[in-house]
């Protein structure tokens, strides 16, 4: 038939990959770690946490290799809780206190997790290194031997 005009939704999904990021390593650590928190670490699954995610769990795949790979973006996501701040402006022992307190209140508010995570290297969690290092930076600045302060 001419001049019939055959107007398509629009609102079809798209086939493939979306254009932007629906995930993070970010997002993921956190949706895992508020998992463990709620239900223990042996509860959490990629499944459960694709589904918190509202993706399937094929995406995850992309993101993480599996639930060792997950612990790493849980460390990270713990470990920029800690407040490493107080190595900017104050002397050395009170930064040094503020910092261990925040790192005690971090951990305490996460009990189900420090056992997983405890033995990690920090080698592959990217934001854990960060924080050690800007540990270790004021340590040295504050005329600490790196022998006592790095292993």
């Amino acid at each position: 038939m001419r001049g019939i005009t055959v107007q398509r939704s629009s609102t079809r999904r798209r086939q493939g990959r979306p254009t932007s990021a629906v995930l993070t390593r970010a997002a993921i650590g956190q949706a895992a770690l508020r998992q463990i928190d709620a239900a223990g670490y042996a509860a959490m699954t990629m499944k459960a946490l694709a589904a918190d995610l509202g993706v399937a769990p094929s995406a995850l795949y992309n993101h993480v290799r599996g639930k060792h790979d997950l612990l790493r973006l849980v460390q990270d996501a713990l470990m920029e809780q800690v407040d490493v701040s107080a190595f900017d402006d104050q002397p050395l022992r009170a930064a040094v206190a503020d910092w261990a307190r925040s790192y005690r209140d971090v951990f305490a508010a996460h009990p189900q997790v420090i056992q997983h995570i405890s033995v990690l290297p920090v080698t592959d969690a990217p934001r854990t290194l960060d924080r050690y290092e800007a540990v270790a930076a004021a340590l040295a600045a504050g005329g600490v031997p790196r022998s006592r302060s790095c292993p």
